[in-house]
């Protein structure tokens, strides 16, 4: 495969992509045995997809005709990023059908809280524009400030604060 460069082209790792087809999945990794990541050929065809379409769409701003090392090293810079926070990228907030809906009788067509791996439309807000921009992301939804339209909003879930545990019934004193 071809070698990935380092440097300011965004998004890519220091060395070669390494993808390695096992089954319905694909490994990819720097070439030693850890660290890596799989994902479905789905998945990865979608990637390619979005990584084509917001290259077109940003008419050179972001990084233009890119190779097959430049789109590798982004898909495992992605990958490494939400793995490493647990989250995987993958948690969904409403079924196919929902977003259907919403696209339909509202003309819905943009989410709020996304990621390259769980939005359903071509544009939406992430956490991480420096990676998820290659992928259609027009970055974090708090410097989003659209003038009209709909949008689907489903913030990512945050852990329920732990109740507090109860006080100990007061004592009189003796």
């Amino acid at each position: 495969g071809a070698g990935g460069a380092g440097g300011e082209t965004g998004g890519e790792a220091g060395g070669e992509v390494i993808v390695q087809e096992r089954g319905a999945a694909l490994r990819l990794s720097l070439g030693g045995p850890k660290p890596y990541v799989d994902l479905t050929r789905a998945h990865y065809a979608k990637l390619r997809s979005m990584h084509a379409a917001a290259a077109a769409g940003a008419a050179g701003e972001v990084g233009g005709e890119a190779t097959e090392a430049q789109l590798r090293a982004r898909v495992l810079c992605v990958l490494f990023r939400y793995a490493a926070l647990g989250a995987h990228g993958y948690q969904a907030a409403l079924c196919a059908d929902g977003f259907e809906t919403l696209r339909e009788a509202l003309g819905c067509t943009f989410e709020c809280f996304a990621s390259p791996l769980n939005c359903r439309y071509p544009t939406y807000c992430s956490a991480f524009a420096d990676t998820d921009r290659y992928f259609g992301s027009l970055g974090s939804f708090f410097a989003f400030h659209p003038t009209e339209g709909s949008f689907e909003v489903h913030p990512n879930p945050s852990p329920s604060p732990k109740p507090e545990p109860p006080s100990p019934e007061p004592q009189a004193p003796e």
